[in-house]
């Protein structure tokens, strides 16, 4: 009856799923490019202006809100790390 998956299948899914919907915030973003040899180069209110080499990115830091998928997708491309 149907194509079912075996479970290890299903629990990597899962887990898949999971680490890819993870919730992140602005300062976790921060740490993990400053890891990566980004440096901050100035910040104006809540926005973060990173760089390395030629490279800029901004980043909202707003106390703990998480930031949407669309955001981090585009700070993924424009400073090429892996963010979740």
């Amino acid at each position: 009856m149907g194509s079912a998956l075996p479970k290890s299948r299903f629990i990597l899914d899962n887990i898949s799923f999971l680490i890819y919907h993870s919730r992140v915030n602005g300062k976790q973003i921060i740490k993990i490019l400053k890891d990566h040899g980004w440096e901050v180069l100035r910040v104006e209110g809540s926005h973060y202006r990173l760089g390395k080499g030629s490279q800029r990115t901004t980043i909202p830091v707003h106390g703990s809100r998480d930031l949407g998928k669309g955001l981090i997708a585009a700070i993924e491309r424009q400073t090429g790390v892996k963010l979740r």
